[in-house]
């Protein structure tokens, strides 16, 4: 009897395909090395595909490199360490945030009553493990305190000094349910592991003092640093001089100030070939005066950009020359509810094209990379973000319209030339409006208008909670004006232009398709049983068919967490002509 046809791939065909399923289960773009929980749902989404047959169950577990990513759920540790033989293993020991608060509480119950839960025990048991193989681990990512830190970097020393050392990428997190009290470094332990082949290291939320600056310093192979909420912990660095000859990229999460110095602090070799500089949520700049020369500074003294003599003599009133990139800009939004205020936060990338002139299409992965960072780090610091492509990243946060805001940034950064911008509107006020909608709408027409006039450049834009008919409103097609002749009686209309003539993927993200404004209703109610007024098209897809005509053709279009699209809708969406449109209800990840 012949063989079916899945059993007569062989082995490493299999392997490979096994690979593949593994690296989109741990997808970098969404959760990177350095925030990675490894749990039992990343090995659920790719060992699945083993079940097929016992042919490729057997060649998955007689294949040891499947199984060198541990997971964080203890009692499957020692199932994988012997599936994976001797090769090096990756173990992220990071537990989940309410995971960490029941341990908490279960210490302080524990400090009362005295012994230990099951669960503390589990917890020990799997650091336990981690030290046993030190010098097998290639990346470990793992929860620390200022007390346990010490502790901890001893061990490793320890056991790294009596085995081969291969580890490479470390990522410490220091979580508040497990802070208990401060200490500062002493000598003896202000040093990181003695790991020669360490190229990543990237440390989350330290408190005060618990590092010193010295445990930093000669990092002979160091490539990648990446430092979140720590720059307190670090003290004061003047007088401090940290050595760190290789490293290629830095990505900080810090208020500027504290960043600057930190960047002046180190001794490099070369100019960095990425720099990331996102602050945190607060505070707010209510002047950019004080906010963006350190970033110029930054960028000119230590990034590649600086090198060139178009960068080197620049007139600080003109934006940086990033022509050799491509950038994306997001743009966020929000109304303050304590006092009615405004604030807003911009974020601008920048990835190198592959060559002078390259058009974004031929760069499709590093800039979707870039577009996704921008799209998540509205909700979450951008440190979380893969940092292994060169280019730059910053972001700030001021109290002023949108408005305002773009046109500081346009005297930084070439916002003219952004080929991906991202629109984020915030709606903080619980009252209803006068027309039945709830919330209030910050993004308002004119700034919609103001931000895609300075953008002429877009290839990919998307918007989150933006109001359906002002998008319509700018992007719909014009008649240019009027242009005289020569004879006086006569007048020459040209063809017809429109606000991002480029744009060629269009992504709306939390969407309503409704339109208030009618006498009639139609039985629809809102959450409090009040009926809902008659709502017509939207006028999207006519928008959208117009642009195609005057020869603005659009490629792509996504939707995302929409509500109360029609079914006649929807259908002349799928009728423009050349137009791929792709329909979601869920909150997951917008790929343009």
């Amino acid at each position: 009897m012949a063989p079916s046809t899945s059993e007569s791939l062989p082995p490493e065909l299999l392997s490979a395909i096994f690979a593949e399923c593994i690296a989109q289960a741990h997808d970098p773009t969404w959760s990177p090395w350095h925030e990675h929980r490894c749990d039992l749902s990343c090995i659920r989404d790719w060992s699945q595909v083993t079940l097929v047959c016992r042919y490729w169950r057997s060649v998955a577990l007689s294949t040891p490199s499947l199984w060198c990513r541990l997971p964080g759920a203890w009692f499957y540790t020692k199932t994988m360490l012997a599936r994976a033989d001797t090769l090096p293993l990756s173990i992220s020991t990071l537990p989940h945030p309410k995971y960490l608060e029941r341990l908490s509480k279960q210490r302080r119950r524990c400090e009362v009553m005295g012994g230990l839960e099951p669960e503390e025990d589990a917890y020990i048991d799997l650091s336990n493990v981690v030290t046993m193989h030190l010098g097998r681990i290639r990346e470990l990512v793992v929860p620390v305190t200022a007390e346990t830190l010490p502790d901890l970097m001893s061990r490793i020393n320890r056991g790294l000094s009596a085995e081969p050392r291969m580890l490479e990428s470390l990522s410490l997190h220091y979580h508040d349910s497990l802070i208990r009290s401060v200490h500062g470094p002493t000598d003896a332990e202000a040093a990181l592991p003695n790991a020669p082949q360490l190229k990543r290291l990237h440390i989350y939320n330290a408190p005060p003092l618990a590092i010193s600056p010295s445990m930093l310093d000669g990092m002979h192979n160091l490539r990648e640093l990446s430092l979140s909420r720590t720059m307190a912990a670090l003290g004061d660095l003047s007088g401090h001089r940290i050595y760190l000859p290789r490293l290629a990229r830095l990505n900080l999460e810090d208020p500027i100030d504290l960043c600057q110095h930190f960047i002046e602090a180190l001794h490099l070799r070369d100019p960095l070939e990425y720099i990331g500089i996102e602050p945190p949520r607060w505070p707010y700049y209510e002047s950019l005066s004080n906010g963006f020369p350190p970033l110029r500074d930054i960028f000119l003294a230590h990034h590649v950009l600086g090198q060139s003599q178009s960068n080197k003599f620049k007139n600080p009133d003109t934006p940086l020359d990033l022509s050799a990139y491509h950038t994306a800009l997001g743009i966020s939004t929000r109304r303050k509810v304590w006092d009615s205020g405004t604030s807003s936060t911009f974020y601008f990338g920048a990835t190198p094209a592959p060559y002078p002139n390259a058009p974004p299409s031929d760069s499709p992965g590093t800039l979707s990379a870039l577009r996704e960072r921008i799209t998540t780090s509205d909700s979450r610091c951008a440190a979380r973000a893969d940092l292994s492509h060169p280019g730059l990243f910053a972001s700030a946060h001021a109290l002023m319209p949108a408005p305002r805001l773009l046109s500081a940034v346009a005297r930084l950064f070439p916002v003219a030339d952004v080929v991906s911008l991202d629109i984020s509107a915030g709606r903080h006020d619980p009252a209803p409006r006068s027309d039945g909608g709830g919330g209030s709408e910050v993004v308002s027409p004119a700034t919609l208008r103001t931000i895609l006039a300075a953008t002429p450049r877009v290839r990919y834009l998307r918007t989150c909670k933006v109001r359906l008919e002002d998008i319509v409103a700018a992007l719909h097609p014009y008649p240019r004006p009027s242009e005289p002749s020569g004879d006086s009686t006569i007048t020459i209309t040209s063809s017809y232009t429109a606000l991002l003539p480029s744009l060629k993927s269009l992504a709306l993200d939390d969407i309503d398709f409704l339109r208030f404004g009618a006498a009639e209703y139609i039985g629809v109610k809102d959450m409090r049983g009040r009926p809902l007024p008659q709502k017509g098209l939207t006028l999207l897809a006519p928008c959208l068919a117009r642009r195609v005509a005057c020869g603005f053709a659009l490629e792509q279009l996504e939707i995302r967490r929409e509500s109360h699209l029609r079914d006649e809708e929807r259908a002349a969406l799928e009728e423009l002509r050349g137009v791929e449109v792709r329909v979601g209800k869920g909150p997951g990840r917008v790929r343009i």
